[in-house]
């Protein structure tokens, strides 16, 4: 994935043509970021104690909180396992540390708690240590790593807190970063983050299970320039053990069925679904069982925690728990119904419930009929939207790989698309988009973006292709083309991209019916990766032309069987819907029958509404509106072109099929 890094590279250098030349403005403080590990920090990775942690796997930890309290029960024992307050440290003070690093030598002497710690790029600062920022190297912050410590008294369960202060002004939204790492077998145990602020001090929390022998903390800010003024690890010795084997499943969508282990001494229990933000979805309390059922709903794309608490008046366990992504029977298929309220401004789709759906997607299908010459029709106007956006600063990147498994389908705001190699990645959280690769295609994997069928022989035969695209390390030959229902194409043009950005403008003719668009690189100096932050593609009709393609997709939360699909259009124009029920990406439910939405005909000889009248007068539409009716004016391609209640309305516009909303009567006019 190295090209990934050298693509991210471009995008960078791009990144104020792409913002000039789409709706997508790239932050540019991602230009300056820190990488997400420092170098020093993937030392520990490489290690044999970092094999069970990549670099994303590192990031993802940060989000993991062990379940902290608001307080801790009465019968609770706290024991002190390590102290340390840096009051040796006496040279230097906060906002004027020490000039220079304190030495190993140093260390072993000036450290009330004794033992092996571990000081990078550390100065002393008048009772506390400043983890400073190496300057020849940027991606280096300083750290403190304590010796290894024994935490496995009692249930295992312990408390790491310290107090520290962000100093670093450019870092208002500064981390401070805990690695925990079990000695014994070489391994990070967790990491986890919290947030600190500038000039100010923060009492931070940690809390670990797992009755560790040998514990170490490693602790520093994402961006350097944190003062930590002491560092404390407690045993937590509870009066009642955490309930163990904790599982949790699902019977239905919204049942979550929860086991545990009895505890000794327990009257009760506390259970509670908690979501990947903290969220808690459910909570109940238990008698004397092992076993209850949560209800809520729950996806197959979110890491859940259930957690159990064993109860006794006051007294109360540390949680057990489990957590992870939730797996789902077969998704049902849900039945496409009949669709209702139907008017000018669109129609309330409507279906049956489908067993483990999460949620529903409503697939449409427009069919338009040319009047005129030179009617557009949008075959695919997508900024990819759908690309989640769950990349921060720190993991600038978010990356979704789709090597001809599936789920392709789920990133795009139309239906029907596919691929065999692609990325989706969003950059930054602001710019999402498509990757296409060729470093599979001696395999067979052209890294394509493949269309659903259409009949390209209308609109004679040809597509505009337009939108932004660049590449990753050379400049490369992109082939948009038309394929047959065979696979072969028959008909196919070129253009160019680079590693600085270009626009795209193509046009492809040859078109036939029964056919599918490919769009993929096809040639390059090595390896190559093109990145299309949008992509538009149209056809111009021929009066009495029709064109059906995919149009639009809708997600409904699993609880709703209808949803008003806001979807203007004009009279005679067919709609068709059809849905599909899923739980994740890898487990979709199976696509309904279509269902036709059709408008009844409109008459403009007819367009009287409380006194109202529309005509056309050369390239404007007038709109005579005594009671000052709400009016709205639609493109056939639903875009909206005027909204207002004025008594008189006259609205220049292009040649063109538009619909004319007064009230509730709607009309037709050709300009």
């Amino acid at each position: 994935m190295k090209k990934l890094i050298t693509l991210t590279s471009s995008l960078l250098c791009a990144a104020a043509l792409i913002a000039g030349s789409t709706d997508f403005a790239l932050d540019m403080k991602f230009k300056n970021a820190e990488p997400a590990l420092s170098s020093k920090q993937k030392e520990v990775f490489k290690s044999f104690m970092g094999n069970s942690y990549t670099n994303a796997a590192a990031i993802a930890a940060t989000k993991v909180q062990a379940k902290a309290q608001a307080q801790l029960p009465p019968g609770i024992k706290i024991e002190s396992v390590l102290s340390e307050d840096f009051s040796k440290w006496t040279e230097g003070k906060v906002g004027e540390p020490a000039a220079e690093y304190v030495t190993d030598e140093f260390a072993a002497t000036a450290m009330d708690y004794p033992g092996e710690w571990t000081l990078w790029h550390v100065n002393q600062a008048g009772g506390t240590a400043f983890c400073n920022f190496e300057r020849t190297d940027e991606d280096d912050p300083g750290y403190v790593k304590t010796p290894a410590i024994d935490v496995s008294g009692g249930q295992g369960v312990y408390r790491i807190t310290c107090r520290a202060m962000n100093a670093n002004p450019n870092a208002q939204d500064q981390l401070l970063q805990g690695f925990f790492l079990d000695e014994t077998v070489s391994q990070i145990r967790f990491a986890s983050a919290q947030p600190l602020v500038y000039n100010e001090w923060t009492e931070c929390e940690w809390i670990g299970t797992g009755g560790l022998k040998e514990l170490s903390c490693m602790l520093f800010g994402w961006k350097g320039l944190v003062y930590i003024d002491w560092i404390k690890v407690d045993q937590l010795i509870y009066p009642l053990d955490s309930p163990a084997d904790v599982n949790a499943f699902l019977s239905n969508a919204t049942k979550i069925d929860v086991t545990w282990g009895k505890v000794d001494g327990a009257t009760g229990y506390k259970v509670e679904l908690v979501d990947d933000e903290g969220n808690t979805l459910a909570s109940e309390e238990t008698g004397d069982t092992d076993a209850t059922t949560l209800s809520a709903r729950v996806d197959g794309e979110t890491t859940y925690r259930v957690y159990v608490t064993a109860l006794n008046g006051e007294n109360y366990s540390y949680p057990g728990g489990w957590f992870g992504e939730f797996e789902a029977g077969e998704v049902g298929a849900a039945t496409a119904l009949a669709a209702t309220d139907i008017t000018e401004n669109g129609f309330t789709a409507n279906w049956t419930a489908a067993d483990f759906a999460a949620n529903y997607r409503i697939l449409t299908r427009y069919t338009h009929t040319a009047e005129t010459d030179g009617e557009e029709y949008v075959l695919l106007d997508e900024y990819f939207k759908n690309v989640p956006a769950e990349a921060n600063e720190y993991n600038p990147l978010q990356f979704i790989p789709l090597m001809g498994m599936g789920g392709f389908d789920m990133y795009m705001s139309r239906h029907g698309w596919d691929t065999d190699a692609a990325v989706m990645m969003n950059m930054g959280g602001v710019m999402p988009g498509l990757i296409l690769m060729n470093m599979y295609a001696s395999a067979g994997l052209k890294g394509q973006l493949i269309s659903p069928v259409g009949d390209f022989s209308v609109g004679n035969g040809t597509v505009y292709l337009k939108g932004m695209g660049l590449t990753g390390a050379d400049d490369a030959i992109i082939t948009f083309g038309f394929v047959d229902s065979t696979g072969e194409m028959y008909a196919s043009t070129e253009f160019e991209l680079s590693t600085e950005g270009d626009m795209i403008d193509a046009e492809l003719t040859g078109g036939k019916a029964d056919s599918r668009l490919v769009m993929y690189i096809s040639d390059a100096a090595g390896e190559e990766m093109a990145f299309f932050p949008n992509l538009n593609m149209t056809m111009k009709l021929n009066a009495g032309e029709t064109m059906s393609f995919t149009y639009d997709t809708y997600v409904a939360d699993g609880e709703d069987t209808s949803m008003k699909i806001e979807t203007p259009f004009a009279q005679n124009d067919k709609y068709e819907y059809a849905v599909q029920g899923y739980f994740s990406k890898d487990n979709l439910g199976k696509i309904s029958d279509f269902v036709t939405v059709t408008r009844g005909t409109v008459s403009i000889d007819s367009a009287i509404a409380s006194g109202a009248s529309v005509s056309v007068d050369g390239n404007a539409v007038t709109v005579v509106n005594p009671g000052c009716e709400a009016v709205a004016i639609y493109s056939v391609d639903g875009c909206k072109k005027y909204d207002g209640a004025s008594e008189s309305v006259s609205v220049a516009l292009e040649k063109g099929i538009y619909v004319v909303c007064v009230g509730d009567h709607t009309f037709k006019v050709a300009l």
